[in-house]
């Protein structure tokens, strides 16, 4: 189970941060900080697939606190950073968490990227996994039928 997309800064254009003024070396810091947060979500990625999640969940938080404050609150790389804490989560049984989670993500990607975005019907896909792990059928067919609408109004499926 793939559960990040990264997002490269560069393709963001201007991020907020960017077009706030800065002081010498503080660009030098965020990249450092965000380097940082690259670092500690690729740990919890290889320590969720190890099965460690109780050791992952803290450097998945940290991760997303850093993009937070170095790239805002709406920027894709915290949608990734939401997604992935919320896999950890999931894996832990703490489905409520890991919900809340994904749908952020979810609205996130939707403000950001555009409801035809396939990131968007990635999140949708993991909203249904969440419900199907608590036997909640009717919330997966309103999330499945979301997305096939997306999927049958896109034109292209790359996604599906």
């Amino acid at each position: 189970m793939a559960m990040g997309v990264a997002f490269p800064r560069s393709s963001w254009g201007q991020s907020i941060i960017a077009q706030q003024p800065s002081s010498p070396g503080s660009e030098r810091a965020e990249d450092l900080s965000l380097a940082e947060a690259s670092q500690l979500n690729q740990q919890a990625i290889e320590l969720y697939e190890l099965g460690k999640y109780s050791e992952a969940i803290p450097l998945a938080e940290r991760a997303l606190e850093i993009r937070r404050e170095v790239l805002g609150e709406e920027h894709p790389d915290v949608a990734s950073s939401l997604n992935n804490l919320a896999f950890i989560y999931e894996s832990l049984g703490k489905y409520a968490e890991a919900e809340l989670l994904h749908q952020q993500a979810l609205a996130l990607r939707k403000k950001l990227l555009g409801e035809d975005h396939p990131h968007v019907a990635t999140s949708l896909n993991n909203l249904a996994l969440i419900y199907k792990s608590q036997g909640r059928y009717v919330d997966i067919l309103t999330v499945l039928e979301e997305r096939r609408f997306l999927t049958d109004h896109r034109g292209v499926l790359p996604f599906a």
